[in-house]
């Protein structure tokens, strides 16, 4: 048995091999230091198996490696074909989805058919979404005079790392904004019009009205809060932004220099 696997069987009877590296430049490895952390069973707080975990050194290695990628094929790659590699790991996703789900399950305690029926078509569902947006992210052209010619390109940010953290009517409003978080908040009511004026004064990133927690499980709709709930917006067209950045270019087409 290597040494960056072992065998697993999961209560569930599900056996697998379980990768205990540093995912780094399209390999497994070792983490520098050597030393390792241990995923525990909430269920009944038994160990699991232990992993390499990562030190500042080997996060360094895996942003080189990225970072290389990102100047070199990645980024002289067509849009399409970027794509279709994103849309063939969500196939991957599909193919194995009893694996992650019971991975999922025995990690982190949720039940099993929430990790697979629910949780496992969201992550398949954002990557053939975002697949499919691949080739079609551009800018502008921007009209100035017949002399000039300006035009905005969106480009990648780059490498990116995400930390993503779990863990009367005027009187309701104040109420409900009177904390430090922003995340999601209801609306209950059948007057449709108050529904919609509260909804534009509660400070949160998402709300629902007459129903509670029903996001779109086609990843189309921007998830995100304010205050203390994040900053900016997972998933939909607002999720590309913290991604690209505007470049405006001004072509002389009239004055000779």
């Amino acid at each position: 048995m290597s040494d960056l696997s072992i065998e697993l069987t999961a209560p569930n009877g599900h056996k697998y091999t379980q990768p205990t590296g540093l995912f780094i430049n399209n390999e497994w490895v070792k983490s520098k230091s050597g030393e390792k952390i241990t995923s525990i069973n909430p269920t009944d707080e038994s160990e699991i198996c232990s992993v390499y975990a990562a030190d500042p050194e080997d996060v360094d290695a895996a942003v080189a490696a990225a970072r290389k990628a990102f100047k070199g094929e990645w980024r002289d790659m067509a849009s399409t074909e970027r794509g279709d590699l994103m849309y063939k790991l969500s196939q991957l996703v599909e193919e194995h989805k009893e694996t992650l789900a019971t991975i999922e399950t025995w990690d982190n305690g949720k039940p099993y058919s929430v990790a697979l029926n629910e949780d496992l078509g969201e992550v398949a569902g954002t990557l053939k979404y975002y697949a499919g947006y691949a080739d079609k992210i551009h800018g502008q052209v921007i009209d100035t005079t017949a002399a000039k010619l300006a035009y905005t390109i969106r480009e990648p940010v780059g490498v990116c790392g995400q930390i993503i953290p779990f863990k009367t009517e005027q009187e309701a409003v104040d109420r409900a904004n009177n904390t430090t978080y922003g995340l999601g908040s209801a609306v209950f009511t059948e007057n449709i019009t108050k529904a919609h004026r509260v909804a534009r004064q509660i400070e949160a990133g998402m709300v629902w009205i007459n129903s509670s927690n029903d996001s779109d499980f086609r990843n189309r709709i921007p998830f995100g809060g304010v205050k203390q709930s994040g900053i900016g917006r997972e998933l939909g067209e607002a999720g590309l932004a913290a991604y690209t950045n505007v470049k405006s270019v001004h072509v002389n087409l009239g004055t000779r220099l």
